[in-house]
């Protein structure tokens, strides 16, 4: 089935597993090897959030098969990954501060506590916001403490009483 896709797109799955095994990395070195358009996998790469952990992989079992310009605009696509993770975690410890002290515990999922997990690196995972499970007795209490805190509810656009 593997024939079947671009060699782009078995590059990018292949740099997309981590950590990768000695023969993952031989063939990772492998596809680097072949004509590849390397715009179209850093297109790709993007497209499917994989750019950061691509270009790890890549940089780390393969970096002198990657043309210069590939490589820049991979680590630039990873490195800016990485700095909206670092806000969006340093944003969930301090949702996690001032919902603490009133009792309201969160729950973050996906995002980048996913990928600390999965990864041990939160900018390894592409994400651009932040999703927390909050039980349902604390979401009126932790509503309350975010607005009063300068948050603002997107979504409903009505605001909530202790029912909801």
């Amino acid at each position: 089935m593997e024939t079947n896709l671009s060699p782009e797109i078995r590059l990018m799955l292949a740099g997309a597993l981590t950590p990768l095994q000695s023969n993952e990395i031989d063939r990772l070195r492998e596809l680097c090897v072949q004509p590849l358009d390397w715009a179209g996998v850093g297109q790709l790469a993007r497209r499917h959030g994989l750019a950061a952990i691509l270009y790890t992989n890549l940089n780390r079992h393969a970096p002198g098969l990657i043309p210069a310009g590939a490589k820049d605009a991979l680590k630039k696509d990873a490195q800016e990954n990485h700095q909206m993770a670092m806000l969006l975690y340093a944003e969930i410890i301090r949702l996690d501060k001032i919902l603490s002290p009133a009792g309201v515990s969160i729950c973050p999922i996906k995002g980048p506590q996913l990928s600390k997990q999965l990864y041990g690196d939160v900018g390894l995972r592409a994400t651009r916001d932040i999703d927390l499970l909050i039980s349902e007795e604390q979401v009126w209490p932790a509503d309350k403490i975010l607005t009063a805190s300068g948050y603002r509810r997107t979504n409903p656009r009505f605001p909530l009483s202790p029912v909801q």
